[in-house]
């Protein structure tokens, strides 16, 4: 059991959990994955201001009471240009994804063998594990099996479309052909 202060996204101390993603010893990481994204949350640091809001210029009276902030807005705490460096550094990390997608996209289908009957029925199925082993193998990066997105396990033989979501805003369709293995 780890704690939830490891989760860079999740900076909430004492609070524990198990890890969603275990790291495996047997792979090695990328350059990517070793440079573990901080929130805009994590970067905060008490008087630095990039923007003050302006002073409420709509008469108290028309707004109701209801829908006034009791208290401010807690917004992060940054620069301008540790803004501009955080969404520079995303961008620069959805580029990579984006080339792996294409290196994933351009590979051509993901062949995966298993054992089938005569009329093209699997024993058994085609997981989101069985998907991630063949992505892996293509390319050096690990993908977590429920970025793999199927709304039900195949179960035939031939070829099928998966969405897998590489990062935020790259999700590639990718070709999945199922074959019967001898």
């Amino acid at each position: 059991m780890s704690s939830i202060t490891e989760n860079r996204l999740h900076a909430d101390p004492g609070i524990e959990g198990h890890d969603p993603h275990p790291r495996r010893s047997a792979v090695v990481e990328t350059d990517m994955q070793r440079d573990r994204a901080k929130t805009i949350y994590e970067k905060s640091k008490p008087g630095r201001r990039a923007f003050v809001a302006p002073e409420l210029d709509v008469p108290k009276h028309e707004l109701p009471s209801r829908l006034r902030r009791t208290e401010a807005p807690k917004l992060p705490e940054v620069s301008e240009p540790e803004i501009n460096r955080h969404y520079n550094r995303l961008s620069k990390r959805k580029g990579e994804y984006e080339a792996l997608a294409s290196q994933l996209i351009s590979g051509g289908p993901l062949v995966i063998p298993a054992r089938a009957g005569e009329e093209g029925k699997l024993f058994g199925s085609v997981t989101a594990a069985d998907i991630v082993a063949v992505i892996e193998g293509r390319i050096d990066h690990t993908v977590d099996r429920h970025d793999v997105k199927l709304d039900e396990p195949i179960r035939s033989v031939g070829t099928h479309e998966v969405k897998v979501k590489l990062f935020h805003g790259v999700e590639p369709i990718l070709t999945v052909e199922v074959v019967a293995a001898e």
